[in-house]
């Protein structure tokens, strides 16, 4: 992790049809952004661009992230929100994911974010087989080859994970995204890349997310019923 005083800020400026280059400190944090790479950091900023007068050219900023390093832009015509690149994945968070399923669930979010569709179904199918070998399931079969997309679904239904009611009202979306995007001539579409998203985050909530909440709540009230409990022993008057 790096210091945000580790950091030096570019600064370009046009000048009568020239650009002005200083280093300027002031301004390094100036906008931090939670990063859109890992979610963790925020962001410096490490050159920025402010056209001035009449011109029609874009401002700029190129930041990187303290904690991941990772790279992004923000853009803005000076009258409207700052446009960052590349988008933040953190629009569908999800608590207590094991890390390589976090990384594959942020993968997943922002391939859709940026219209890569096929991507981001493909992701959620690898999501739901990871999820399942996690609770438990074999990798690879006896034949050595990997367990198929609805074996995984039927795998978690029968062991809890998910349930059946869930199974069958998105029976007609898994048939539709469950093939293998790969082996489809036609491209996928944004509502069945999102109807993905959607399952996946609702098995993701359920396996990971809730379970961990409840037994958190559990933990938190156990000192509260010793509390509670009446005494009955000892000098006690009535």
């Amino acid at each position: 992790m790096l210091g945000r005083k580790e950091f030096s800020l570019l600064f370009l400026h046009p000048n009568d049809g020239h650009t002005v280059f200083r280093f300027e400190d002031s301004t390094a944090n100036k906008g931090s952004i939670e990063c859109p790479n890992c979610g963790r950091g925020r962001t410096v900023n490490i050159a920025k661009s402010y056209p001035t007068g009449s011109t029609e050219r874009k401002h700029f900023r190129w930041m990187v992230c303290t904690e991941c390093l990772g790279a992004s832009i923000a853009m803005s015509d000076g009258r409207s929100e700052w446009t960052v690149f590349p988008p933040a994945a953190g629009d569908r968070p999800i608590r207590n994911l094991p890390n390589h399923i976090d990384e594959m669930w942020r993968e997943a979010v922002l391939t859709h974010s940026v219209g890569a569709y096929t991507s981001s179904v493909l992701m959620c199918r690898k999501i739901v087989f990871a999820t399942a070998v996690e609770f438990g399931l074999a990798p690879k079969a006896d034949n050595n080859r990997a367990p198929s997309f609805l074996a995984c679904v039927d795998y978690l239904v029968e062991n809890d994970y998910l349930t059946r009611r869930m199974k069958n009202d998105w029976a007609d979306s898994i048939r539709e995204w469950g093939n293998d995007a790969t082996h489809e001539i036609e491209a996928i579409t944004d509502r069945t890349a999102t109807n993905a998203l959607d399952f996946t985050q609702q098995l993701l909530a359920m396996s990971f997310q809730f379970t961990h909440d409840a037994q958190a709540g559990s933990e938190d009230e156990q000192p509260q019923r010793q509390f509670n409990v009446p005494r009955t022993s000892g000098n006690v008057s009535y």
